[in-house]
């Protein structure tokens, strides 16, 4: 009985983490919309809307068809958004405000 409590526990624990990562992720997501927003405007944003989630999805049906590894989606995930990141920085950027 112990050892089922034990489970219990970590399983709480882990959906704690998992549920907790997961609003993280939203609203970093969120974030990067009101940044394409921002930039580019309202189609922009909600073909973002549409699209980051399309895209972060077909990499991860990938990654799991050949892998199998869970940690590479989850890296997967946070990764998409990084370069999204970094592209749109770069895209914004002009000669202008580097100088």
């Amino acid at each position: 009985m112990a050892r089922e409590e034990l489970n219990d526990a970590g399983l709480r624990a882990w959906n704690t983490r998992v549920r907790a990562e997961h609003y993280v992720h939203l609203g970093v997501t969120g974030i990067l919309l009101l940044y394409i927003f921002q930039l580019h405007g309202v189609w922009a944003a909600l073909a973002g809307l549409v699209l980051i989630p399309a895209v972060t999805s077909a990499v991860n049906i990938a990654i799991l068809s050949s892998t199998g590894s869970l940690r590479l989606v989850r890296a997967n995930r946070w990764g998409v958004l990084i370069i999204l990141f970094i592209l749109l920085a770069l895209g914004s950027a002009t000669v202008e405000s580097v100088r």
